[in-house]
């Protein structure tokens, strides 16, 4: 979509101001109009959640009667919204952010989690497929039940066409809309869902979850063929409606009056949703953050590269003592070790990466090789099992930590090159890859003071809580074995 600038003045204040939409009702000449206007939150409107579809294709609009492209699918709503919610407030992020500035849209992304959990209800529009009607009238019936939560019109349809409500509801589970990034901060913050589709009227999320209920219940009882269960089960759907009832048996997010509180780690959204689609790269990071501890205040910056959001969202959520965690991080943002190795020696202007894990204990200076000539480091102890042995501050390797006095860390620091090299027993990654030769880094002699050549250091000046720098290649190095390896560590 490709809206000119000039339909858009700057926003008043970027911590208040939203642009909101109307469509009003059919003209004579059927094309669609819509105004546009700035508005100060707290305010009055709805949401849309959909795809975006494919950028080649795209239908033309009025918007302050400027003629604006827009992709097929957004174009296939606002016609339906002409004659079901003319003139209703909404908020539409292809047309109520400019896309064309950056900044403005860095901004306004920022927001996105404020701006979906306070809209009256987000709309789900899950383009035209008038097949999926069927369900929805079924969800409906099931929902109009009296208080035991029995429809019998509902089992009596059920009834008569199992096969066919057994393929609908795996259509609507096997919809693309599901695996977009944006969808599980539009659908969990929401206050309100209502799904669209068709001609029929909006469903109430809490219709579709009824509906299923009410299948898998009765569905399979005369003849064991309706396996709506097996297609519910493990789908997005169901995560995000196992989401949202946690989310509101904490009372989270639902209430105007009540902050908006995340209660997930990045890691542990990106494990289910790392390989949902988008646009951008960058937006399976931006898209979740509404959605995670720390996210409010992780800057979305559109000027930023992608090699630069991997070192600045690993460095902000404390990912560099958890080899799975940087490994799907780089797999998130389609990068691998050598990318980013490609990217950190180039002329491309960047911030370089300042990397750093916190010292939970302390433990006495010990040697670390054989010889006279072997140096003394700090050993401490980062992030649960990890320990990092440790040089001026800065981190010179990791290596994993066991209760068995039989498998403990195994990792030598020995001169090399008028510098150190680096041995970490593979072990110490993952037990499975003991049998495999150990990694090897080298590590710079600038990086260390020289009281570390031969006999013990003095006392150690780290405290709990200091802050270790760690080399960018130290994780790199990792990163690539673990890529090789197959396995996350």
């Amino acid at each position: 979509m490709e809206p000119p600038r000039y339909i858009y003045e700057s926003l008043d204040d970027e911590a208040t101001s939203i642009r909101l939409i109307e469509v009003l009702p059919p003209s004579p000449d059927d094309r669609i109009r819509i105004c546009m206007r700035q508005v100060h939150t707290p305010a009055e409107y709805c949401c849309l959640s959909y795809m975006w579809g494919d950028a080649s294709r795209d239908e033309e609009i009025l918007v302050n009667g400027q003629p604006v492209k827009v992709r097929r699918n957004l174009y296939a709503f606002l016609r339906r919204a002409q004659r079901q919610y003319p003139e209703m407030p909404l908020w539409i992020d292809a047309l109520c952010i400019n896309q064309d500035d950056n900044t403005e849209r860095s901004h306004q992304v920022q927001r996105m989690g404020d701006i979906y959990s306070g809209a009256e209800a987000v709309l789900i529009w899950l383009e035209v497929e008038e097949e999926l009607d069927y369900v929805f009238d079924f969800c409906m019936e099931v929902a109009s039940a009296p208080s035991d939560g029995f429809s019998k019109e509902a089992y009596y349809m059920l009834r008569q066409n199992e096969a066919l409500y057994a393929d609908l509801f795996a259509r609507l589970v096997a919809n693309e809309y599901w695996r977009r990034t944006w969808v599980a901060q539009e659908i969990l913050l929401a206050r309100r869902l209502i799904l669209v589709n068709g001609a029929r009227h909006g469903m109430p999320w809490r219709c579709l979850t009824s509906g299923y209920d009410f299948a898998s219940r009765y569905g399979h009882e005369r003849t064991g063929s309706f396996d709506i269960r097996a297609v519910w089960r493990g789908s997005m759907i169901e995560f995000f409606n196992r989401q949202r009832n946690f989310r509101s048996h904490l009372n989270i997010g639902h209430q105007k009056q009540r902050p908006r509180q995340r209660i997930s780690r990045l890691w542990d959204l990106l494990s289910q949703l790392g390989g949902s689609r988008c646009g951008d790269q960058r937006d399976r990071i931006y898209g979740l953050l509404s959605l995670v501890e720390g996210g409010d205040t992780f800057t979305v910056d559109y000027n930023e590269d992608v090699c630069s959001l991997f070192w600045r969202a690993g460095e902000y959520f404390q990912t560099w003592t958890n080899y799975g965690a940087v490994l799907r991080l780089s797999q998130t943002l389609g990068l691998t070790a050598s990318k980013l190795r490609q990217h950190l020696d180039s002329d491309v202007p960047q911030v370089r990466p300042h990397l750093t894990v916190v010292a939970e204990n302390v433990y006495p200076p010990r040697q670390m090789g054989t010889g006279t000539s072997a140096p003394t480091v700090h050993c401490i102890r980062c992030w649960r099992h990890w320990t990092a042995f440790t040089a001026n501050d800065t981190v010179v390797c990791l290596a994993k930590s066991f209760e068995s006095r039989r498998r403990r860390p195994h990792a030598l620091l020995t001169p090399r090159n008028g510098g150190f090299a680096v041995f970490l027993s593979l072990a110490d990654l993952n037990p499975k890859l003991s049998h495999q030769s150990p990694l090897q880094w080298d590590i710079d002699a600038g990086m260390l003071d020289g009281s570390l050549e031969g006999g013990v250091g003095g006392k150690c000046s780290i405290r709990i809580g200091h802050k270790l720098l760690i080399p960018e290649q130290f994780v790199l190095t990792v990163l690539a074995h673990v890529e090789a390896s197959g396995d996350g560590g």
